[in-house]
């Protein structure tokens, strides 16, 4: 049979390819239930509302409340790139490490 550290890990189980950590042991756990009322997140990434109008020539307005903070894009095709440079600047984040959800500002109400 073998020392315990050069036996076959049980699936979902690996051991430490570092000799130097000894045999220890990572496992990946699962949560799994058959419950329709437990609800886990499995998506931690964090949403901006991004408030838009249109502005003047081809150009829209883009509004994040959360870091309070505005862009403008030109062109539709543009917004959501203007609106994840914006958030990654202000925020530190990688432009892909979290979703946006974009709707017009409210009547009456748009920041300058």
């Amino acid at each position: 049979m073998g020392l315990p550290s050069q036996r076959a890990a049980p699936s979902g189980i690996s051991r430490s390819a570092d000799p130097s950590l000894g045999p220890k042991i990572k496992a990946t756990l699962r949560l799994t239930t058959t419950n329709r009322d437990f609800h886990v997140n499995t998506n931690p990434r964090h949403t901006y509302k991004v408030e838009y109008s249109k502005a003047e020539g081809p150009f829209w307005h883009l509004y994040v409340p959360e870091i309070e903070c505005s862009t403008q894009a030109e062109g539709l095709g543009e917004t959501d790139t203007m609106a994840r440079d914006l958030i990654g600047i202000m925020t530190g984040q990688a432009p892909d490490a979290f979703d946006l959800t974009f709707t017009p500002f409210p009547a009456g109400d748009r920041p300058s």
